[in-house]
């Protein structure tokens, strides 16, 4: 056990601070206004589609991680994770693919090679020949690694040259053939196969964090708008999905579009930040409650000071420039790591009193 954990009474032996990482501790999720329940009733159809809004840090991807790890398990889906990043003023829905299909393709790879997959996808109309071709291969033990590495470039959108995709029998390569809902439908292939193969339906989790924001190009935008709409019209009834969104003040903004936000409706969940005293104090009571055995982290006048002044302690200890000028529940988690650090020096164990804090974070009680 760290001093740290042995110190608070933590339940993690191994945890050396309070801030929660979205990965690691999923089912860990704080969640103060009953979303849970509101993305479980979400999970209740066969190819469930939503929106979580919300500025950084106030936990739109812990809340994805959540699902993954506790609520997609208990509705039969096989969840995966994406996180769309690096991109430029120009990038199209093509983008979006190779980030999505980079995560599915270890799961297309192993669904080939499963009899009810193959048997499904012969029947199949919803792929093209290219695609059939392609998982085909993937599913193929005896395809050569230089067939299968070509094979792999295609269904990403990565290459292979033209030589290349003729020698292994596509029509032409997939970057100059497909529309964006061209490749939306091979992840509804990706989920009916999943389907096929073991009941289960597949779900999309998608991070944007700030990806869609830095496109401008109209064209472009129009590309991420087409398939943002096919993935969340209501005739996809294969692949359900989740979107995570920092979503900014433009007009531009895909998921701004009225052909979107139409098809979400019902289906978009706003994460608050820590806008009042209360809220503040609601996390941190939650919180404590799920990582320690001890009864409280702070006395009473040390939480109510806490809860008041937030923002003057999270600007006391660091200067982030996206911190909102609202606290959020980042911010909180990084004040109370601070706080317990500064225990840990001094071997204090909690509760921690209104002069504790005074000492450690001076700066967050300046007039």
């Amino acid at each position: 056990m760290t001093p740290y954990s042995a110190l608070l009474g933590l339940r993690d032996p191994d945890r050396s601070s309070l801030n929660l990482s979205p990965a690691a501790d999923a089912d860990l999720f704080v969640d103060i206004d009953g979303l849970a329940s509101q993305v479980r009733d979400w999970l209740g159809v066969g190819a469930p589609k939503g929106a979580v809004y919300g500025t950084y840090g106030t936990g739109k991807s812990h809340l994805l991680q959540y699902v993954a790890r506790t609520l997609a398990p208990d509705r039969r889906f096989r969840s995966v994770y994406v996180e769309l990043t690096g991109f430029g003023r120009k990038a199209t829905f093509f983008d979006v693919h190779l980030r999505v299909m980079n995560v599915l393709l270890p799961v297309l790879e192993q669904l080939a090679k499963h009899r009810e997959a193959r048997r499904w996808l012969a029947a199949s109309n919803l792929a093209s020949d290219d695609v059939k071709r392609a998982v085909t291969n993937l599913g193929d033990p005896a395809l050569s690694p230089t067939a299968l590495a070509t094979t792999r470039a295609w269904i990403l959108g990565t290459g292979p040259t033209p030589t290349q995709a003729r020698k292994e029998g596509f029509t032409g390569r997939l970057f100059e053939r497909s529309s964006a809902v061209d490749l939306v439908k091979i992840w509804q292939l990706c989920a009916e196969l999943q389907r096929s193969s073991d009941s289960q339906g597949l779900l999309l989790l998608i991070d944007e964090g700030e990806g869609f924001q830095k496109v401008v190009h109209p064209e472009s935008l129009a590309t991420l708008g087409a398939g943002v709409r096919s993935v969340l019209d209501a005739d996809n009834q294969s692949l359900g999905c989740i979107f995570a969104l920092n979503l900014p003040e433009t007009r531009d903004h895909p998921f701004l579009r009225s052909d979107v936000v139409s098809r979400l409706t019902g289906k978009i969940l706003n994460l608050e930040p820590l806008g009042s005293p209360e809220r503040v104090e609601r996390f941190t009571t939650a919180l404590w409650g799920v990582l320690s055995t001890k009864p409280r982290l702070l006395t009473p006048e040390a939480m109510s000071q806490l809860a008041r002044r937030l923002a003057a302690m999270r600007n006391a200890i660091s200067f982030d420039k996206r911190s909102a000028l609202t606290p959020t529940q980042r911010d909180l988690l990084q004040v109370l790591s601070f706080i317990t650090a500064q225990a840990l020096r001094e071997q204090r164990p909690p509760p921690y009193s209104l002069d504790d804090l005074k000492r450690w974070i001076p700066g967050g009680f300046a007039a």
